[in-house]
This record gives structure tokens, C-alpha cells and sequence, in this order.
């Protein structure tokens, strides 16, 4: 009996456990499918960019991405404070951005530049959730332009992957034609916003159109030339600073400076230039910054640049012969002390100019032609 009642004993035992193991394995299937169907559930009825039940919320909770492994199922929810915790450097970028951008995005220009900085930064850290992470920047810290952020955001991101998709084929079109398939492209995903974002490089290219279409025509004198892209430019641009726009008198100043080097890149005026006479030529000059809208005190200013720049250019070929003869001649200190001697003797104030260059950028300016007007 002994015998045969161990045997019976140690198979009833033998069931039991088998038993348990079953019960453990359907609690453990169960549980699995449950948590399953849970994310399955919450993704299929989560609106685009929202959670459910809290329509225009960012979502929080659990992406396909998350789900197949990318980051923890069970992430807790982000907000501000984890960003600043992951990444301690957000904080100063955020306060560097609020001070740049926070009062002027209304303008959609200063939106772009802004999520353009987050989207940078936040990217290359956090490439798996980062659009997690700048939902929670904007919502704390931008929340009154959250929506149209986020909409930049997406849109931005689009653009983004459209120049990796395309790299190649971008890279071997000429600038000009790579440059209007990418406006091309930005305004196809901006639409009515696009030409109030990239206004300055639509204008840009208005006035790259114009001048080169002055600069063509030779039945045109140089003042012709000045009244045309003067009225162009007029156009374009605002007569009176515009503060609410970001546009502040220094801003239109710089604008108006940049008018007219601009205008004197053109090859047709700088030749037309190099022909006139020195009074003349002042004269061309004047009235150009003038018709830019430049201040009278600024005019004036360059009146006199321009005039200490005929001196350094009527003493330019004396100096070059001298130079040459002490870089022959002397080495080390004694040619360094020598070159400063001759440079101060033709150039004067300017001579620490012509020094920088010749040492620093290791140019010699009159090694080529004159622009006259610029500097």
C-alpha cells in the first residue's frame, strides 16, 4: 500500500502543479491582451494630435512608435518641467527665445524662427518624441499662439522631410533653379501664409530680377538706372518705420544701406563710375543714397568715407612699390616695424585698416579693381 499511495500522492501533486501553471499562463495571456487591446483602443480613437475626450490637447499618451519599442509603454505624461530635467540647456534657450520672438508672434515670420530654434535643438536631442517635448514648451511658455505653432511645427517638418527625400536631386540643379523648387515647395505646404512668412526672400528675389534687368541695358544712363530701381525699391518697401512689424528706423536704415550696395554690385554702373570725374562721380553718389532714403547726417557721413577712399587709392600704387621693396629687402621685426612705417605714412588713420587685411585676412585691396561706393 505504501508503495502505491506514494505514487498516488506524488501524481495528485504532479496535477496540481500542472493546474496552477495553467491558471498562471491564461492570467498572464489575459492580462497581456488586455494591456494590448488598451493601446490599440487609445490609438484608433485618439484624434489626430489630441487625447481623447480632451479635444486640442496635445497627446500624451502612447504612439505607435512608443508601442513597438521606441520609448517606455508606460512614459509618464510630459510637461515642462521633465524637458528642463532631460535637458537642462531647453531652459536658456526658452528664456533666449521668449525675449527674441515672445512679443512679436503675431508676426508668422517670428513663428517659423521660433519653432524653427526648438525644432533644431529638441530634434537632434530627442529624435523620438521631440514633438512631445516642444508641445510641452509651447503650451507652458507660448500657449497664447500654441495652435498656430504646432501647425508650423507640422508644416516645418514637412518641409524638413521633403529636403532629405530629395537631397540628390536637389543638389545637382543649379542655385537658381534649387532655390525655386524649394520656395516652390514651401509655398505648396504654407499656402496663403507662405508669401507673409518668406516675404523677404520673395522680395529678394524681386529686386535680384530687377537689377538685372537694369544692368542689361545699355541705352540707359546711370541716373535712369537710379530712378528706376529707386521707384522699384519704393514699391517694395515702406517709406516710415513700421515698430509693430519689428521694423524699427535702425532696421530700415541698415535696409536702405543695403538698397544701395545692392544697386552698385551692378557691373553697367560700376564702369559707368570709373568714368566720371571725381566731382561727378560724388555727386552720382549723393543722389543715390538720397533717393534710397537714406538720412542727410549718414549721407554726409559717407561723403566723407568715400573721399578718404580716393586718398588711400591716389596713394595706393606709391605704397605698393615701397611695400614690395621692404618685403624684398628686411625679414622678421625689422620688415614688420618698416611695413607699419610705410602704411601710416600713406594711409594715416587708416593705416591700422590696410594692416588687418594684409595680415589677418592676408589680402591686399588695390591687387584689384576699385568698387567705387563700397567699401
Amino acid at each position: 500500500m505504501a508503495p502505491g499511495g506514494t505514487l498516488r500522492h506524488e501524481t495528485v501533486n504532479f496535477e496540481e502543479t500542472n493546474v496552477n501553471k495553467k491558471k498562471l499562463l491564461i492570467s498572464i495571456t489575459i492580462i497581456g491582451i488586455t494591456a494590448v487591446l488598451v493601446v490599440v483602443t487609445r490609438v484608433a480613437f485618439t484624434p489626430a494630435g489630441g487625447d481623447p475626450g480632451r479635444p486640442g490637447k496635445p497627446d500624451k499618451g502612447v504612439s505607435l512608435p512608443d508601442f513597438f519599442g521606441l520609448t517606455s509603454i508606460f512614459r509618464e505624461d510630459m510637461d515642462l518641467k521633465r524637458v528642463i530635467a532631460d535637458d537642462p540647456e531647453i531652459e536658456m534657450i526658452i528664456g533666449m527665445m521668449k525675449e527674441r520672438y515672445g512679443k512679436k508672434l503675431s508676426d508668422k515670420r517670428m513663428q517659423i524662427r521660433l519653432v524653427g530654434g526648438l525644432i533644431r535643438h529638441l530634434k537632434r536631442k530627442n529624435p523620438y518624441d521631440w514633438k512631445d517635448r516642444i508641445r510641452a514648451v509651447i503650451a507652458a511658455e507660448f500657449s497664447e499662439y500654441s495652435t498656430e505653432l504646432m501647425e508650423k511645427i507640422e508644416k516645418l517638418d514637412e518641409f524638413n522631410n521633403y529636403l532629405k527625400e530629395h537631397r540628390g536631386e536637389l543638389q545637382a540643379m543649379g542655385p537658381d533653379d534649387r532655390k525655386e523648387a524649394m520656395m516652390s515647395k514651401r509655398r505648396e505646404i504654407f499656402g496663403p501664409e507662405y508669401e507673409e512668412i518668406w516675404d523677404r526672400e520673395i522680395t529678394a528675389g524681386k529686386i535680384s530680377d530687377m537689377l538685372g534687368r537694369l544692368d542689361g541695358r545699355s541705352d540707359l544712363s546711370p541716373y535712369d538706372k537710379m530712378r528706376a530701381f529707386s521707384a522699384f525699391a519704393k514699391s517694395l518697401y515702406p517709406e516710415s518705420s513700421d515698430i509693430s512689424s519689428g521694423k524699427s528706423d535702425d532696421e530700415i536704415m541698415v535696409r536702405n544701406y543695403e538698397l544701395v550696395n545692392n544697386f552698385l554690385e551692378m557691373e553697367s554702373v560700376q564702369s559707368d563710375l570709373g568714368s566720371m570725374a571725381p566731382d561727378e562721380r560724388a555727386r552720382f553718389l549723393k543722389d543715390l543714397r538720397q533717393s534710397m532714403g537714406m538720412k542727410e547726417d549718414v549721407v554726409r557721413k559717407m561723403a566723407e568715407v568715400d573721399a578718404a577712399m580716393d586718398r588711400m587709392w591716389e596713394n595706393a600704387p606709391a605704397y605698393t612699390r615701397e611695400r614690395s621693396e621692404i618685403v624684398a629687402n628686411h625679414t622678421g621685426a625689422e620688415r614688420e616695424r618698416k611695413l607699419d612705417e610705410a602704411r601710416k605714412k600713406y594711409f594715416g588713420a587708416n593705416a591700422g585698416i590696410i594692416k588687418m587685411e594684409e595680415d589677418t585676412l592676408n589680402v591686399n585691396r588695390f591687387q584689384f579693381p576699385r568698387r567705387w561706393g563700397r567699401y
